[in-house]
């Protein structure tokens, strides 16, 4: 299977783009990993991130998914399900699991992040 030169250069800069989110969000999240405050608030800023997607793609009205809707959706939830567990192992307090968890979902929001704006921002077509 060939990829054509625009796909490359798009997985390219979504690559790049995921990196530098990686590095952000890295900071962001281990800068506030004891706080429960910032997983409730990342929590919903992901649901509504998800559910702003389900409008966007018009799934509510169409019923079909867009590819680009259901692998950024996974890598939400997949996100936010890590998310839920760092916060259970914070009220546990078994600090090596919450960074496990924290890695994960931030590596999970980056993609996705990625993902939502050199398809929405960048490249909308």
């Amino acid at each position: 299977m060939r990829i054509s030169r625009h796909n490359k250069l798009l997985l390219i800069e979504q690559e790049v783009t995921a990196l530098v989110l990686v590095i952000i969000l890295g900071f962001v999240f281990n800068f506030l990993k004891f706080n429960p405050f910032f997983y409730l608030t990342t929590l919903l800023i992901g649901f509504i991130l998800y559910f702003w997607m389900l409008y966007e793609e018009n799934v509510h009205r169409t019923g079909r998914k867009h590819a680009y809707f259901e692998h950024t959706s996974s890598y939400i939830m997949v996100g936010q399900t890590a998310l839920v567990l760092g916060l259970l192992f914070l009220h546990l307090k078994i600090h090596f699991l919450i960074i496990i968890f924290m890695v994960i979902s931030v590596i999970m929001y980056s993609v996705s992040l990625s993902r939502i704006i050199l398809f929405k921002a960048v490249f909308p077509k």
